[in-house]
């Protein structure tokens, strides 16, 4: 009876060693969080330099910033229409390159050249790459960890589940306004926006949010990657609640837009949730699975503005 009842743990371990070694990363990449809150890493294109990227899962498409062009060889052979925040425009395309970031090297990778003038940035890392593997970022020791798509095992715990549209991912979230509503928005998950948690144009309109929200306590001027002429506003107020799967956050500063163009004005697109919020969770992002998982870090409890109590 002894001997069945060891044999069987035995069996146990052995199995759980074998699922879990499925989740080993087939790489490890370091990133640096900025003082915008957004994710930074280095990558190379061609035979460049390491060239600093924005890590972006708002954009759907690799982006070169063609304000500095001069730090990479590349040939552009197209032009496609872009949609940005604010609006949209037409682009040179770059459609044969090769892409190099940690020992992920991967070939005939498109670019599209938008310019980011105010930026440092040499480009953005959007979703065509991101989707190729499972995604971990972990802000407590700074590291990406790549997973197979083909070997992930899905985690144990609880996760959101992520739908998309203009091929970027989408979450539902709970979000409580100063008028005691709980409203379900499907809102995009973006790491390559500084902002908070945003409501779209389209959502605040319908559901008549400058009713609710009369006052702000700042108002925020926003420029996409489309051209300056499509700008809008966003006016800056307080979430009561905001419930994202399992975990509740309170009197969260967030906002209400009025742009009348681009992605914040398109039906469907009910806001944004910006990495100033996203970084205050460990992400995994199941992209075999469709879901994101979050982890509270050590960033969970830090402010959001010095001029604000939480």
């Amino acid at each position: 009876m002894n001997y069945k009842i060891f044999l069987f743990f035995t069996i146990l371990i052995i199995s759980y060693s074998i699922g879990f070694s499925k989740n080993e990363p087939i790489d490890t990449i370091p990133f640096i969080v900025g003082e915008d809150n957004r994710i930074y890493t280095y990558c190379k294109i061609n035979n460049s330099d390491s060239l600093l990227f924005l890590i972006d899962t708002g954009a759907s498409d690799m982006v070169i910033n063609s304000d500095k062009l001069s730090n990479v060889q590349m040939y552009f052979d197209s032009e496609i229409q872009n949609m940005g925040i604010t609006g949209s425009n037409k682009v040179k395309v770059s459609t044969n390159n090769m892409f190099l970031w940690g020992n992920q090297k991967v070939n005939q990778t498109l670019f599209l050249a938008i310019p980011y003038p105010n930026e440092k940035w040499d480009g953005v890392l959007g979703m065509s790459i991101l989707k190729k593997y499972i995604v971990a970022i972990n802000y407590d020791t700074n590291l990406i960890s790549l997973y197979s798509l083909n070997d992930y095992q899905p985690l144990g715990s609880e996760g959101v589940k992520i739908a998309y549209n203009q091929n970027v991912p989408f979450i539902d979230v709970e979000i409580e306004t100063i008028d005691k509503k709980k409203r379900i928005l499907s809102l995009e998950l973006d790491t390559g926006s500084d902002r908070i948690i945003d409501i779209s144009t389209s959502y605040v309109n319908k559901n008549e949010l400058l009713n609710v929200y009369t006052m702000s306590f700042a108002t925020t001027k926003v420029t996409g990657s489309a051209d300056g002429n499509n700008d809008g506003v966003i006016y800056n107020v307080y979430f009561p609640k905001v419930k994202i799967g399992e975990f509740e956050t309170y009197k969260i500063p967030g906002g209400v837009a009025q742009i009348q163009n681009g992605m914040m004005n398109i039906n469907g697109v009910d806001g944004v949730i910006g990495n100033w919020f996203l970084k205050r969770f460990n992400l995994t992002f199941d992209f075999k699975n469709h879901y994101l998982y979050l982890e509270p870090n050590n960033y969970l409890h830090t402010r959001y503005f010095d001029f604000l109590t939480n």
